[in-house]
């Protein structure tokens, strides 16, 4: 019985370590170990790096040259925005993404954006103060400028701004009365049932008043008036001479003139 059992333990030892086919220990598989470590020219950016290169990208888009996104890898057309963009600059472009670079595309940017407020507040979209800050303000402003203009949407800002349009001069006309509606105004003398306004002193509206059977209309607080057969600028003197007649009669009741002692 011992010589069986010492054999299945070596060959269970066995099983546990194996052997690799040139006849050494194989390589245990792991977690850890999977796949080979790329090479040192392809490892991944750091997250410091990465944030640089986005931020990059960023500008570079706000200056309208478009880096295929903000990935924080600087591949292919990322660096052709780069070359574009310090070409317009004329500044040197760096073989990577660094901060002095990055700092000048900031610096274009702040100039671009506070450009764009003083446009925008010329033609009445309010972005708030020509700061060079492109806030929420701002982009509002830029977003209804697009809209009104027809211009497509996108993270560029506007370098060329054309001349602001100047409205249409708009000629005062002058104010005619209006008879009320569905009664035109008479173009001849006026006749038994015609409707006519009366406007009193005083009063915020007029008064429809209408021409009855005996050619006449009663005016509030002096009585009938001679219409039929007459032009309404007949009818306003003769309105006009009887409310001056009342107003001197009131003014001679409430004047009074007395006599001192010598």
């Amino acid at each position: 019985m011992r010589a069986f059992i010492l054999p299945l333990t070596v060959l269970l030892a066995g099983c546990v370590t194996g052997t690799a086919p040139d006849g050494g220990p194989a390589r245990r598989a792991s977690g850890s170990d999977g796949a080979a470590s790329p090479p040192a020219h392809e490892q991944p950016q750091t997250d410091e790096k990465a944030r640089l290169v986005m931020r990059v990208q960023d500008l570079l888009a706000l200056l309208g040259h478009d880096p295929g996104g903000a990935d924080g890898i600087a591949g292919p057309a990322t660096r052709s925005a780069m070359a574009r963009a310090a070409a317009d600059l004329r500044i040197p472009v760096p073989e990577e993404p660094d901060l002095r670079f990055a700092r000048a595309l900031e610096s274009a940017v702040a100039e671009r954006v506070r450009t764009a407020q003083r446009q925008l507040a010329a033609r009445g979209y309010d972005p708030g103060t020509a700061d060079g800050q492109l806030g929420p303000r701002t982009r509002q402003a830029l977003a209804r400028y697009r809209a009104d203009n027809g211009l497509p949407d996108g993270p560029a800002i506007m370098a060329d701004w054309p001349e602001p349009k100047p409205e249409p001069e708009r000629e005062a006309k002058p104010v005619q009365a209006q008879a009320p509606a569905g009664n035109p105004a008479p173009s001849g003398p006026l006749t038994p049932g015609r409707r006519i306004t009366v406007l009193l002193p005083g009063e915020p509206e007029g008064r429809v008043l209408t021409v009855g059977d005996d050619g006449t209309v009663e005016v509030p607080g002096m009585g009938t008036v001679q219409a039929a057969g007459r032009h309404p600028s007949e009818i306003e003197k003769d309105i006009a001479v009887g409310m001056l007649d009342r107003y001197i009669a009131t003014l001679v009741g409430a004047v009074r003139v007395d006599v001192l002692p010598p």
